[in-house]
């Protein structure tokens, strides 16, 4: 185990434990209404970062290596900027995450205590807003608008049918707004249309109860994941 993973589950564990969440692997999550909220540790080439995210129970989860948002967007004044990758004619480019050779253990520490001050400063209060599968989605989407634009990315032309869930919208009997979703889904793309033509024909002919029945199979399951995914992992052979 590296320095950064030990000082991260120690350090992480030690505040987020009193706050409901739980440890698995890397990854401490929590369940807070029809929601599971995550913190993940993710390594890539010794350059790591924490992924957040906010995932509804009705995807059925039954997998917590969750890569969501990454929180070295939120560096400090000072952090470098490295070489992105290559969009048309234009070079982006991505912050540095919170990188890795040799670290001592009192190296080790202070990048874990910055990871923590970010998640407590800056994560914390969307967690606390995105408290539901409608805010969740929509506090998602706010940080994803928020890091294309310190990247001076310009945002995709559909960047209003992202993240947000036509079955959020099913799930507060918004069933219009599902159907003008699902419409402007299937209208952004052949694949989309195919992908989504199924569950449009359901609901505009009134067919609640199937939905009803697919939320809460979805749910059950993953909440019997999450009670215990070691013993899950066990029985089913998940992640």
């Amino acid at each position: 185990m590296s320095i950064i993973t030990k000082m991260y589950k120690t350090k992480f564990k030690e505040y987020l434990s009193p706050l409901g969440f739980i440890l698995y692997r890397k990854t401490f999550y929590r369940i807070v209404n029809d929601v599971v909220q995550t913190l993940m540790l993710n390594n890539q080439d010794n350059a790591y970062t924490v992924h957040f995210g906010i995932t509804p129970l009705f995807i059925k989860i039954q997998n917590l290596h969750i890569e969501g948002h990454e929180i070295h967007h939120l560096r400090k004044d000072g952090f470098m900027r490295v070489p992105g990758f290559i969009c048309g004619d234009k070079l982006w480019y991505n912050y540095c995450p919170f990188a890795m050779t040799k670290l001592s253990t009192t190296d080790g520490e202070k990048v874990a205590d910055e990871m923590l001050d970010i998640i407590i400063t800056h994560v914390f209060p969307i967690l606390e807003r995105g408290n539901n599968c409608m805010a969740g989605s929509i506090e998602m989407r706010k940080y994803y608008e928020f890091v294309c634009d310190i990247h001076d990315i310009p945002l995709p032309a559909n960047n209003d049918i992202l993240y947000i869930s036509h079955y959020c919208y099913i799930k507060l009997g918004e069933y219009e707004n599902a159907i003008a979703l699902l419409q402007k889904r299937m209208q952004a793309s052949e694949h989309w249309k195919k992908f989504y033509s199924k569950d449009f024909e359901l609901l505009t002919a009134g067919n609640i109860e199937y939905f009803d029945k697919l939320f809460a199979e979805n749910e059950a399951k993953s909440r019997e994941y999450l009670s215990n995914p070691r013993k899950y992992k066990q029985e089913h052979g998940a992640m």
